[in-house]
């Protein structure tokens, strides 16, 4: 077995970013969730239709790759965490910040 070494491996680049930057870079993707169907594959289109005839949101929802889910309104975003769980038709979605 190989013994692991203390000493760090500078062949790796690493950048080192500051509080401020990494809140920055996050702020876009602070209201967002990814948001799978469990057991069917479904639309980007399909999916923005469903959600909005579930969630009756206050706010525009915008779907981009991944299933990730972006909340314009804070108060839709709080409502989905703090509610469910979340079915279309048979299917339950998986939820995750």
């Amino acid at each position: 077995m190989a013994e692991e070494s203390s000493i760090p491996d500078n062949t790796i680049p690493t950048v080192l970013l500051s509080w401020e930057e990494k809140k920055r870079i996050r702020a876009p993707w602070c209201q967002c969730l990814v948001v799978k169907v469990v057991g069917r594959t479904i639309r980007h289109h399909d999916l923005l239709f469903k959600i909005h005839q579930l969630w009756h949101p206050q706010g525009n929802i915008l779907v981009v790759d991944l299933g990730s889910i972006k909340f314009c309104l804070k108060q839709d975003f709080i409502h989905l965490l703090s509610s469910g769980p979340w079915f279309i038709g048979s299917h339950s979605l998986t939820i995750r910040h």
